[in-house]
């Protein structure tokens, strides 16, 4: 079974703050299922068991695979996301802000979506994302 790499952000926020009372909005999710491949092939196992927080919507976790740290959050109930954690304006520092389901860096203030496109900020270029795969038991990512 696969599960999701590319899903759909949320809308920009025309205030450009992250948390507020209401929550993080709702994202239009549009996932493409990845069948997880092998070790040989870049794929690295992230057993679910050893990150409860990846079990529940709008929590992530910043994980190092194969010497390479990324961003990996469950941005909707069947959908988690793999991103880079150097901001493509000047390399900050990039976190997940489970409050607004927006990845965040807070060199500059650049606000990305879970599909990687900035919504706020100064750049105009996306997050690398890597692809994620799920066996039913365990997530995977594809780490180039």
């Amino acid at each position: 079974m696969g599960l999701c790499v590319g899903c759909q952000g949320t809308e920009p926020l025309e205030s450009g703050f992250l948390d507020t009372d209401t929550g993080p909005p709702e994202p239009t999710t549009s996932c493409s299922l990845v069948t997880p491949g092998t070790e040989a092939e870049g794929w690295f196992r992230v057993v679910l068991a050893d990150h409860p927080e990846l079990d529940t919507i709008y929590n992530g976790v910043q994980i190092s695979l194969g010497g390479t740290t990324v961003n990996l959050a469950k941005v909707t109930e069947d959908c988690w996301v793999a991103m880079g954690v150097r901001c493509t304006h000047e390399g900050g520092p990039v976190t997940y802000r489970p409050a607004r389901n927006q990845f965040v860096c807070s060199r500059h203030g650049a606000i990305f979506g879970p599909d990687g496109v900035p919504v706020a900020g100064p750049t105009g270029v996306p997050m690398p994302l890597f692809e994620v795969g799920f066996d039913g038991t365990d997530l995977w990512v594809k780490v180039d």
